[in-house]
């Protein structure tokens, strides 16, 4: 996947050698993972090449084909399942709700069931077959390094935005996620060696904040300080913080060159003690105090458009605030919400109460909960390492969410499931 795109004959290598990879190891946990990989770079694996008479216009698509045969040698095996009926009540609500905003049964409904059914089918498997642990380890570790391989893919292709690394998908504070995803997959990522968990965990480090995404860096550390707090003590938790405002620190004064990566990000850092009357955040507001203006200026913007964008939506008719029907992702509706406040909401919950209204949106917060709560008890009763990192691989999905406009594209509904 790093390679793919480089010529249509190295990518028909590819698709030759992941059609082997995945038959090799069809049989095997493995092959369930594979998947998550894939989305971290999906927007990067299409394709026009045509094997007739299907044409796979994805490595996913590729990865669904054979899917389908592993469900039927499982079939035929007579293999068992366990069913997880808050994720199949989540899927049935993203499925049901698609109906909703979406503009072709292809963008919406058949997305969604096809996403949902090969993590339903995998949950299903995997809490009937197997050990717990070993599983999660084997899925951290995935994630951990297709997030690491997001990075190096960024680096090697030069995926910049305004100086700012991204990754696989070219929106640094999107990449500030899927990093302290994998930063948090890492900890858990028990098919690795110690020493190889800390590489990949310090490389991460490094890659969140090449990306400057100053809300991404602030919720990232909230995020691992509490982390910390659970596992390590209050104790460790100072010296972390301590460490981390030296690190800030050292890097507010360390002699830079203008324009530079680590200029802008000591630009970026002083936001928050030098306020810049020119910066468009404080552009236009003169009802807003001097604490509104602020909270605008450190969150660049943002408490704007989540004020904006709540205005709107209270302005909507009754129906549409329950059940939803305005796409703010994509369309006409889109568009003229940018063109009048210049961006997107910048939080994922407050597009959902748009594009599937209230009640639905409160119903999937509510298991998404459960689900955490869940998770939360399992790791009260076993101590398991590898179930609180996947807990705050979830933690961290949700509250990115309050930063960006992600619903309902595949990494989120993925994330939201498993």
């Amino acid at each position: 996947m790093l390679c793919y795109g480089l010529n249509i004959w190295l990518n028909v290598f590819l698709y030759a050698l992941l059609v082997i990879n995945l038959a090799v190891n069809i049989k095997k946990d493995r092959f369930f993972y594979t998947f998550f990989a894939l989305v971290f770079f999906e927007t990067q694996v299409h394709s026009t090449m045509i094997f007739a008479p299907i044409m796979f216009t994805s490595l996913i698509k590729v990865y669904y084909v054979l899917y389908i045969v592993r469900v039927i040698i499982d079939l035929i095996g007579r293999t068992k399942y366990k069913f997880d009926w808050i994720s199949t009540i989540l899927a049935l609500l993203l499925i049901g709700t698609s109906f909703m905003y979406a503009k072709s049964f292809s963008s919406g409904a058949s997305y969604m069931a096809k996403t949902s059914a090969v993590i339903l089918y995998m949950l299903y498997y995997l809490r009937a077959n197997g050990d717990r642990d070993d599983m999660l380890g084997e899925f951290l570790s995935v994630v951990a390094l297709f997030t690491l391989f997001a990075g190096v893919y960024a680096l090697s292709r030069g995926v910049y935005w305004d100086n700012r690394l991204c990754s696989t998908v070219h929106d640094p504070n999107y990449s500030a996620m899927f990093y302290a995803m994998g930063l948090f997959a890492s900890f858990g990522a028990t098919k690795f060696k110690k020493w190889i968990r800390i590489i990949i965990s310090i490389v991460l480090i490094g890659l969140l904040l090449m990306t400057m995404s100053i809300t991404g860096i602030m919720v990232t550390s909230l995020i691992l300080l509490i982390y910390f707090l659970f596992t390590k003590g209050w104790k460790k938790v100072l010296i972390v913080l301590g460490v981390i405002i030296v690190v800030v620190g050292a890097i507010l004064f360390v002699p830079t060159k203008e324009g530079s990566t680590l200029d802008n990000l000591q630009n970026r850092v002083s936001k928050f003690y030098v306020i810049d009357e020119t910066d468009y955040t404080l552009i236009g507001h003169d009802d807003y105090t001097d604490t509104e203006l602020y909270l605008n200026y450190i969150t660049n913007n943002r408490y704007y458009l989540n004020e904006s964008y709540i205005a709107e939506y209270s302005a909507l008719p009754a129906r549409e605030k329950l059940f939803g029907g305005n796409n703010v992702m994509t369309g006409e509706l889109r568009d003229r919400l940018q063109e009048k406040y210049d961006f997107v909401s910048h939080n994922t919950y407050l597009d959902m109460l748009f594009m599937i209204g209230l009640i639905p949106a409160l119903m999937l917060a509510a298991l998404l909960i459960w689900k955490v709560v869940r998770i939360a008890k399992e790791y009260r009763k076993t101590r398991s390492k590898q179930v609180f990192s996947f807990l705050f691989v979830k933690i961290v999905m949700m509250v990115f969410a309050l930063t960006i406009s992600f619903f309902p594209y595949r990494y989120f509904v993925v994330f939201m499931l498993i």
